[in-house]
């Protein structure tokens, strides 16, 4: 209930009622509201709730004690809108309306109030428009996520760069082994791990091939659910070719086909494995105006002279059997680059082994 004060301004710029002092909110809300009675009620309601609705959209009140000043202020004008409504009465408005212009105090207000409901709507609940959203999006890494029951990942702008640095973590010619997850409650579990993993494998085409991935499934508990935001559900990990001394290897990505050489060996067209694929890649390409480059390489075992001779030797001998199923001497060039660009370290046999290379680049 509010008393019959005597109005009047207190000595720090606060409204008098009674003895009582109160902030300038409340007081310019008590005279407005004492100008438009009870219709104004119908104004001041919705901007009370909507500062009620504001904070709930973002999760939480906010008490800090600056922001519920504002609130107890608001709640003390509300009352005194009833008041009014109840016929109650403020005496001497007539020397607070001789002190402030009515046209400054609607001014005040309708400013005030238009900047509480953009700062509670836009600053705090970021919810007045798409451009709000979009800056408090989560920022994304590349890595493929997959929502509820998804066969394929959310589409990721990253995701290109993602691959380039998970693509640099395998070895020459090691194996990528791409393992789907799947939930307890999720459709097709296990049938759904595999599709996952499988679309991973297409979009890590052409730069790795097909025939260098494994696909695998496996159950998880994660937390994802059905409506919740995607999670990551592959799991990566390589396999490293391992090979003998004595074996030869044939290793294809996106334009280069890389053959590896036995210990002190320039001759593959004894090798029959390595000599059926170069057919068949001739075959491919005969009739087309694509040329091959040639490059031989070593390890770092002997001198860089004998090197360079034994790359030139291993590049010579794959040229031979290029040209031996029908591509032109013209469209074939060779090279040699010895010990000089090793693709793994020369400390252990194995990685020997991966240096002693042939790399065939088909330039279409």
């Amino acid at each position: 209930m509010v008393p019959s004060p005597s109005e009047s301004y207190g000595s720090e710029g606060l409204f008098v009622f009674g003895g009582r002092s109160i902030s300038p909110l409340r007081g310019l809300g008590t005279w407005f509201l004492r100008q438009e009675r009870c219709a104004t009620t119908f104004y001041l309601v919705p901007v009370v709730r909507l500062r009620i609705r504001s904070a709930f959209c973002c999760g939480k009140i906010l008490l800090r004690p600056d922001r519920l000043k504002v609130f107890v202020e608001l709640k003390q004008v509300l009352f005194l809108v009833l008041d009014i409504c109840q016929n109650k009465t403020i005496q001497n408005v007539n020397q607070l309306h001789m002190k402030i212009p009515l046209w400054l105090i609607g001014l005040l207000f309708v400013g005030y109030t238009a900047w509480c409901v953009h700062f509670w709507h836009c600053n705090v609940c970021h919810c007045c428009d798409d451009t709000t959203a979009a800056t408090t999006a989560t920022e994304t890494s590349g890595v493929p996520l997959f929502n509820w029951n998804a066969e394929k990942p959310v589409n990721d702008p990253k995701f290109p760069d993602w691959k380039k640095t998970m693509l640099k973590g395998g070895g020459q010619g090691d194996t990528l082994v791409i393992t789907g997850y799947y939930r307890a409650k999720e459709a097709n579990g296990e049938q759904l791990a595999l599709a996952r993993a499988a679309s991973i494998r297409e979009m890590l085409a052409p730069e790795f091939p097909a025939n260098r991935v494994k696909l695998a499934s496996k159950l998880v508990d994660d937390g994802l659910a059905e409506g919740g935001s995607p999670k990551e559900s592959i799991g990566l990990s390589w396999l490293t070719m391992m090979l003998k001394n004595e074996d030869s290897a044939i290793i294809e990505s996106d334009k280069d086909v890389i053959l590896l050489f036995p210990y002190n060996s320039t001759e593959k067209e004894r090798d029959a494995k390595v000599d059926a694929y170069l057919k068949d890649l001739c075959e491919k390409h005969k009739a087309t105006t694509a040329t091959f480059s040639v490059v031989g390489h070593t390890d770092d075992v002997g001198s860089d002279e004998s090197n360079l001779a034994f790359g030139a030797a291993r590049a010579n001998s794959v040229a031979k059997i290029l040209r031996s199923n029908g591509i032109a001497a013209s469209r074939i060039t060779t090279n040699s680059k010895g010990e000089s660009e090793p693709v793994a370290p020369n400390d252990t046999e194995a990685g020997r082994h991966q240096n002693r290379r042939v790399v065939i680049t088909v330039n279409r």
